[in-house]
């Protein structure tokens, strides 16, 4: 399983592993390299995969303390702000004879075109806020699967450690029946080195059982900040990403149509009530798209930030 396939089950997926690992040739091999005679190989089983699902860990936690979530910033905030100063009625039809009495063609102009300079500059931060979740996505990946990998190697000395217990302690028990049976000295010597090797060899599978457990604090919460973070990447690429360019689009249209009105009032050469109403129509339908765009990319970082704090503060 990999970031982007089914969720990770901890406990279904350690099964699998230990299932295909029991009775295997890397089994047998790593259970070969544990002499019951030599004790540093008991004490210094899995040292190595051990060591390298904490260095695992250890990269994760650097790499998530550095995140930002676009519930952090000012964006989105921004653009309901922005979205709030438009008045539609001032791009209509009935509006224009009021404005030429009040001497307020240009205002009206100048301030959509305002608006929609505004709405450009959210759109290029909102590309790079879309780059850069697309950036820590692939980064949160790689370090999941990563991770994923060497735990399940961690897994796997595990169960080799706790294979190598039951088969000494079957071998101590066959040897305390041949003391018994002789009364030989050699052998009671014997039987007191194994017994302290199993002991050392359990305390070093209790020990990789514990390491296994502490990188399940980190392996979830990771896999839950990719997902969190890729879904909100999706919504916001699907939603205020597209919806963003047709208002701009939209105002655009609605302003140089206000503009042409107004200069062919100034020419008389049309009556007001024949102008056009479908480019302030399709102002109208795209501000609301927007807007509910806005509300569900919301909803996505808030709850992005959320799993953010819950990392932080695991």
């Amino acid at each position: 399983m990999t970031a982007s396939e089914q969720p990770f089950r901890a406990a279904e997926d350690r099964e699998a592993v230990a299932a295909a690992f029991r009775g295997s040739a890397e089994m047998e091999e790593m259970t070969s390299a544990m002499d019951a005679y030599d004790q540093n190989t008991l004490t210094t089983f899995g040292a190595a995969a051990a060591r390298e699902m904490a260095q695992a860990c250890d990269e994760t936690a650097r790499s998530l303390s550095r995140l930002q979530s676009l519930g952090d910033t000012d964006l989105l905030e921004r653009l309901g702000a922005l979205m709030k100063q438009f008045d539609l009625g001032e791009l209509k039809d009935s509006r224009l004879r009021l404005d030429a009495l009040m001497g307020r063609e240009d205002r009206v102009l100048e301030k959509y075109r305002r608006l929609g300079a505004e709405l450009g500059e959210v759109y290029a931060r909102l590309l790079a806020v879309e780059a850069e979740l697309n950036r820590q996505n692939a980064q949160m990946k790689r370090l999941f699967d990563a991770g994923l990998a060497r735990w399940r190697e961690l897994v796997k000395h595990t169960e080799a450690a706790e294979q190598a217990c039951r088969e000494l302690e079957a071998h101590i028990a066959a040897r305390l029946a041949e003391q018994s049976a002789s009364g030989d000295d050699e052998r009671r010597m014997d039987l007191h080195t194994l017994s302290q090797s199993l002991n050392l060899l359990k305390n070093r599978a209790r020990d990789l059982r514990t390491a296994e457990l502490a990188a399940l604090q980190t392996l979830p919460l990771l896999e839950m900040m990719w997902r969190s973070n890729e879904a909100l990447a999706q919504k916001l690429r699907a939603a205020v990403l597209v919806s963003l360019p047709v208002l701009r689009q939209a105002l655009a249209e609605a302003v140089e149509d206000k503009k042409r009105r107004l200069q062919a009032k100034a020419l008389r050469q049309v009556e007001i009530g024949a102008a056009k109403k479908a480019p302030v129509e399709a102002l109208s339908a795209s501000l609301k798209t927007l807007r509910q765009d806005v509300a569900l990319t919301r909803a996505a970082a808030e709850e992005n930030r959320r799993s953010l704090e819950k990392w932080r503060g695991r």
